[in-house]
């Protein structure tokens, strides 16, 4: 998408979605259909796994990872890993609930 930068070193699965004016910094892995929203922001060596999603303006800070099918809400920080199966949202990002496998929540 327009204005997104991806820096050195970075590992982007198959059918991820990067958009506008996102930033992922050197040494980060985006797994199968991650996505990451409009400014998000990710530091060096952030690990995100598929079926994952980075909400709007999120920021996720240095040797974080993110597990599968899990959420950061909009404008969330991630100063810790992220759980699987999980939706987080504030900052710093706190999980408010667990994800069923097969419920629809976009």
């Amino acid at each position: 998408m327009p204005g997104v930068i991806i820096n050195c070193y970075s590992k982007i699965g198959n059918m991820c979605l990067i958009n506008t004016g996102s930033i992922i910094e050197h040494d980060n892995n985006f797994r199968n259909f991650s996505s990451a929203g409009p400014g998000v922001t990710t530091s060096g060596n952030v690990s995100v796994d598929e079926l994952s999603h980075l909400g709007t303006g999120s920021v996720v800070i240095h040797d974080i990872k993110i597990g599968k099918n899990t959420i950061l809400g909009a404008n969330s920080l991630a100063i810790s890993n992220l759980k699987s199966n999980s939706v987080y949202v504030g900052s710093p990002a706190k999980i408010i609930k667990k994800r069923k496998i097969g419920l629809k929540y976009l």
